[in-house]
């Protein structure tokens, strides 16, 4: 049985409560949206914590700073913008400063 999650309204559904095959069109059933993706490996025991420093996330925002603004130059001014400003305020608010044009 195939499990899908709307990521407009966060419904659960499986592919039996649809008649029409809507979740093969993404279509999710609740709020009629075009978001949904299909769940693998949906059962969880349990929460994992994945450890990390302080140097490695600075850098994976950095890295990701440096990709939209590459976007942003290269003509992107509709998302880069959005992301860049999005991953500055997670570096400012974990690290009290923001990555400098460069």
């Amino acid at each position: 049985m195939r499990e899908f999650k709307c990521l407009n309204c966060r419904a659960v559904f499986s592919e039996f409560e649809q008649t029409n095959n809507d979740y093969d069109n993404g279509i999710c059933p609740y709020c009629g949206e075009y978001r949904i993706k299909e769940i693998v490996g949906v059962f969880m025991p349990e929460l994992k914590v994945i450890p990390f420093n302080k140097t490695d996330i600075k850098a994976y925002l950095d890295r990701c700073i440096r990709h939209w603004r590459k976007r942003r130059d290269e003509g992107d001014f509709v998302q880069a913008p959005c992301y860049i400003d999005a991953f500055q305020s997670v570096r400012t608010t974990l690290f009290d400063e923001t990555l400098p044009e460069e």
